[in-house]
């Protein structure tokens, strides 16, 4: 700009503009990064929470939405979005899937499908980390409490009033999460440890410890 100036020609509207899309571009990113460490999903199974919300706006169920969104690998906004109708069972095989956005600037644009069977070791107990009974168990519990709200508009993951849990609440939860299971929400410099991504790196984490790649 100042050379521009100095040659004796106008700094216009439109190279004011170009200027800042590319001040833009070019510092996306440097700021202090955001933090989504994964939560300790062992300790996270191990609590004895109740049904109704540990936060608030949160979900019902909390545990059972946790496991979910981190064994499905989910961004704490697509847990916020999802409906009772994006998950299917096939009790024959025990099997259930759920159906995902396609991209993540557009949530409700759905279009991916996982996929997870049981992975109970012993038919006659269910495993606390089984995606298909987790679901299936949260799912049943949802249409005895929620009898009046049509599966299609009914979320996967409602507040006790039956809405949408706004995807900040997710955020409070997967902090409330960690505080339990007596880890820290923050790091040293105040910044906050985990964060909207936890549930996916949570999931990732624990895949790789059972030798599952999964790119997320």
């Amino acid at each position: 700009k100042a050379v521009r100036e100095e040659a004796g020609h106008p700094w216009e509207p439109d190279l004011e503009g170009a200027s800042k899309r590319f001040r833009a571009s070019t510092q996306r990113g440097m700021g202090p990064p955001r933090q989504s460490e994964p939560l300790n999903l062992e300790a996270l199974m191990m609590l004895d929470l109740p049904w109704g919300p540990i936060v608030k706006e949160g979900p019902v169920n909390s545990k059972a939405v946790a496991v979910s969104a981190s064994l499905f690998i989910l961004r704490e906004l697509e847990a916020s979005l999802a409906k009772r109708t994006h998950v299917h069972f096939n009790k024959e095989e025990k099997r259930v899937s759920w159906r995902l956005p396609v991209s993540k600037s557009d949530p409700e644009a759905l279009g991916c499908v996982r996929e997870w069977g049981c992975t109970c070791l012993h038919h006659e107990s269910v495993d606390p980390h089984c995606p298909y009974h987790t679901l299936l168990d949260h799912v049943r519990n949802l249409g005895a409490v929620f009898l009046d709200i049509p599966a299609d508009i009914l979320p996967l993951s409602p507040q006790a009033s039956g809405e949408e849990v706004p995807a900040a609440a997710m955020v409070y939860l997967i902090e409330e999460l960690a505080r339990r299971t007596g880890e820290s929400v923050s790091l040293t410099d105040g910044r906050n440890r985990v964060g909207r991504h936890s549930f996916r790196t949570t999931g990732a984490v624990f895949l790789s410890t059972i030798g599952l790649d999964v790119a997320t």
